[in-house]
């Protein structure tokens, strides 16, 4: 975890991951840097539950979780998300 939210940090990799709706994306590294923890769509992403991730989602977010599955695999650190027991202990 850092102390450095950075805007700039998800506009930098957004291109890469189009159909993710901004607000997700921006949560996820809010999390991922600060701890905080998320509402229920993205914390269930985080936890890997992709049954209550469909049940959460808004038609943006079923439509980009593809893409918002690949942020968290390929920019957040694998030790803050995956399951619950990791997600719990990443939080404040």
């Amino acid at each position: 975890m850092t102390d450095n939210f950075r805007y700039e940090d998800v506009m930098d990799v957004k291109h890469k991951y189009p159909k993710a709706p901004l607000p997700v994306l921006e949560a996820i590294h809010r999390y991922a840097t600060k701890g905080y923890l998320p509402g229920s769509f993205t914390t269930a992403v985080l936890e890997n539950n992709l049954v209550n991730a469909m049940a959460y989602a808004d038609k943006d977010s079923k439509a980009g979780l593809e893409d918002i599955i690949h942020y968290c695999r390929y920019e957040i650190p694998g030790s803050c998300w995956g399951s619950p027991d990791k997600v719990d202990a990443y939080t404040f």
